[in-house]
């Protein structure tokens, strides 16, 4: 008899959890617990009810955030940007991250100035 664990989900499981559900997106839940292996049927149902609520939040938050129009971060200086050699900016990678971070942080518009006010000293 397999012993059930309770509690919160560890991140083996929830793994485990997110390959059973794209082999089985509809279900049965009993297919899917069986991959996880730890958790009952109920506790994998559950989990994968408050899975899908999470993604709709972020995807509604996401929404949200998208009806308002994005401002990038604008500075006086920032004609010096412009006049920076290619090899003296950020790394795309970087770039990326920061663009990322704009969108979904209400307050990053903040920490963009400040950020960009430490770039032009």
């Amino acid at each position: 008899m397999v012993d059930f664990r309770t509690g919160a989900w560890t991140p083996e499981e929830h793994e485990r959890f997110l390959i059973g559900i794209q082999k089985y997106p509809k279900g049965p839940w009993r297919k899917v617990a069986e991959i996880i292996e730890t958790r009952t049927i109920r506790q994998t149902q559950t989990h994968g009810h408050k899975f899908r609520l999470k993604l709709a939040r972020h995807e509604a938050k996401r929404a949200r955030s998208n009806e308002k129009a994005f401002q990038y971060p604008v500075s006086p200086a920032t004609h010096i940007l412009d006049e920076m050699p290619p090899e003296d900016l950020p790394p795309l990678a970087h770039a990326l991250d920061f663009m990322i971070q704009q969108l979904d942080e209400p307050d990053a518009q903040i920490a963009a100035d400040e950020s960009l006010k430490e770039l032009i000293k």
